[in-house]
């Protein structure tokens, strides 16, 4: 305790009014309480005894309390002036007009300015602390502090119903939904959104964690399917309203990634070349991969179109010593049609890629930020290599793998097709080919590439995400 007393050896008493013929604050009345705070030593004045004015007396609340009334009183009045007290909890006033006692009276109930109390709900935990702000003369002494209390009433309120739910259907796998806010006596802390297969909500029921927000994706939902929606709020005392109207939804239909069509060609002009035509009609992704000689690091391959897509490059991968290059090349949602060629050409117009070029049009994939992981690798001989793990943040997604070496045939594993490939051309292009694969689940791949005797080899594979 900041203050010391000696007339009240504890900190503080809690009466009952019914019993007391008259309190500081008058009132009384049965089934009325309050508790009493000794602040200062009844004989010496507080100016004298007190080295910290700011902090007189200090506790920590034991229970919640509403507080209703607080008074002050002194043994001994100031003569002259007048003696303010503030109160604080946890730092901050809860007083909007502060306590005062006027010259020669005894307590607060007769202050020409009346305290007006403006933080009622006292918490367990808080820290109070009785301030003097001004001690008016300096003769005042006996200070004590009367806080009129009632127990904190139980919240039993509950939230309104949320109105306005609406659902947005994105994906054959995800449902947004949005509802208007809740309103609270006190405040809604979240909202529960629940779905069924069902309009009676008996069938297929889950019910999501609670949210901050009143809006929320669904995910991991079936495609073609008819999911029905209601949600409700809860406060902190954790009342929850009632269900909302529910709302239903159909997801789309779901399509695997597909293969729309592929091209490949080995290079007659080792600086550029220009596949064959395709109909790419129905396509969201383009890839285009290309095995090339690097020619000590010197042969960086550029890709471009017939349609003036925007092509983006994942990470070249090369064989130690420089014989083998592949390097994937991806347009997302792109300009589609039929007439669509795909050019490779060196990018200083100098240096000879040796290249052989593996385009395909794949459906179903994401249009905007669909690639994912990437990964790969190369050896200086082997007759096996693994293009290195990548595990799909998602299900359903596409993956691509690529090799390039100085062997004439080739083949992968973990059920990849091979859609596309080069035989080496010893002076005109090196071998490759390109493979696809759609992994259902967001499981770890590691496929091998197997070529007829050991060479140079590099190798490489990247995962594109399913619309």
């Amino acid at each position: 305790m900041a203050g010391e007393f000696t007339e009240f050896p504890i900190p503080y008493v809690t009466y009952d009014e019914a019993n007391i013929p008259a309190t500081p604050g008058g009132g009384g009345g049965s089934g009325a309480s309050y508790f009493m705070v000794p602040c200062t030593d009844r004989l010496t004045p507080i100016s004298a005894a007190s080295a910290d004015l700011s902090n007189i007396q200090d506790w920590m609340m034991q229970s919640s309390l509403s507080v209703t009334t607080v008074h002050a009183s002194l043994s001994q009045p100031a003569t002259t002036g007048t003696f303010t007290i503030d109160i604080l909890r946890n730092g901050v006033s809860v007083l909007s007009t502060l306590l005062t006692i006027d010259a020669g009276e005894s307590n607060s109930t007769t202050a020409a300015v009346p305290a007006i109390l403006s933080d009622f709900d006292w918490s367990e935990g808080d820290t109070i602390t009785v301030a003097v702000t001004d001690d008016a003369d300096g003769t005042a002494s006996g200070l004590k502090l009367y806080i009129n209390t009632g127990a904190v009433a139980a919240d039993t309120e509950s939230p309104t119903d949320p109105t306005g739910l609406a659902a947005t259907v994105i994906s054959a796998t995800q449902i947004d939904l949005d509802c208007d806010a809740a309103a609270d006596n006190v405040g809604v802390v979240g909202y529960q959104f629940q779905r069924a297969t069902n309009s009676g909500f008996s069938a297929g029921v889950v019910s999501a964690a609670l949210q901050a927000s009143p809006s929320v994706s669904i995910t991991g939902l079936t495609g073609g399917t008819t999911y029905y929606f209601r949600v409700r709020a809860k406060d902190a005392a954790g009342n929850y309203s009632g269900w909302s109207s529910s709302v239903n939804a159909t997801t789309t239909s779901f399509a695997a990634a597909d293969l729309v069509a592929s091209t490949s060609k080995g290079a007659v002009n080792p600086l550029t070349d220009t596949t064959s035509s395709i109909d790419t009609t129905g396509a969201s992704l383009l890839v285009v991969a290309v095995s090339f000689y690097p020619s000590g690091g010197a042969g960086i391959p550029v890709v471009t179109d017939s349609k003036s897509n925007t092509w983006t490059a994942l990470t070249q991968r090369e064989s130690p010593n420089g014989n083998n290059a592949v390097r994937i090349f991806y347009a997302a949602n792109p300009t589609v049609g039929t007439g669509h060629t795909f050019t490779v050409a060196s990018q200083d117009g100098v240096t000879n890629l040796y290249h052989s070029i593996f385009a395909g049009a794949f459906s179903e994939i994401k249009t905007t930020s669909p690639a994912d992981q990437q990964n790969g690798g190369g050896s200086n001989s082997a007759s096996t290599l693994a293009t290195g793990s990548v595990t799909p943040t998602e299900d359903n997604e596409l993956l691509i793998a690529v090799m390039s070496s100085d062997q004439a045939t080739e083949s992968i594993d973990l059920s990849f097709i091979e859609a596309e490939s080069q035989a080496f051309s010893f002076g005109s292009y090196v071998q490759g080919a390109l493979a696809y694969k759609v992994q259902s689940t967001a499981a770890a791949q590691n496929p091998t590439w197997t070529i007829t005797g050991a060479s140079s080899i590099a190798v490489a594979i990247a995962t594109f995400k399913h619309n």
